[in-house]
């Protein structure tokens, strides 16, 4: 809406403004008539600005009269009918919200710990076969032979 408002006005000034002549008692307009016709547009762009913001001011208020927020300050005087019926509005009826509670709960499940294995820094590690390292020239050429006839298979 700004832009429709500076719009109209720069349009209503370029068709109605004298060329710089500034001894006019209406400014940069050559008479009332084109002063009057520039306030009027401003005059209506208002008005629709304050309609719409009246308009979202109203929607706010009424969001706020209704939201969860608000109406936990009064669960205290509430019946266990009417919290049953405001959780089914409020929460239950809507999904997005839903769907949070629920990945919520998931998240702070007390899950089984994991089992405790043997770390590094007191000396132990993971199991591991040991290396066979060849001693001589034919413990080699035995290692070779087992490496390329598990490769053949």
């Amino acid at each position: 809406m700004d832009e429709n408002l500076e719009q109209l006005v720069e349009n209503s000034i370029e068709e109605n403004a004298k060329p710089l002549d500034t001894s006019s008692k209406y400014g940069k307009f050559k008479d009332a008539d084109s002063l009057f016709t520039a306030y009027n547009n401003l005059e209506s762009e208002y008005t629709k600005k304050c309609q719409a913001y009246s308009a979202l001011k109203k929607e706010y208020e009424e969001n706020e009269a209704n939201s969860p927020k608000l109406l936990s300050n009064q669960e205290e005087t509430l019946s266990s009918a009417e919290r049953e019926r405001l959780l089914q509005e409020y929460i239950l009826n809507n999904k997005e919200l839903k769907d949070k509670l629920i990945a919520r709960y998931f998240d702070e499940l007390i899950l089984p710990a994991s089992p405790k294995l043997i770390s590094s820094d007191r000396g132990g590690g993971s199991v591991i076969s040991p290396i066979s390292k060849p001693h001589t020239l034919e413990e080699a050429e035995s290692i070779v032979k087992d490496m390329f006839d598990k490769r053949k298979n």
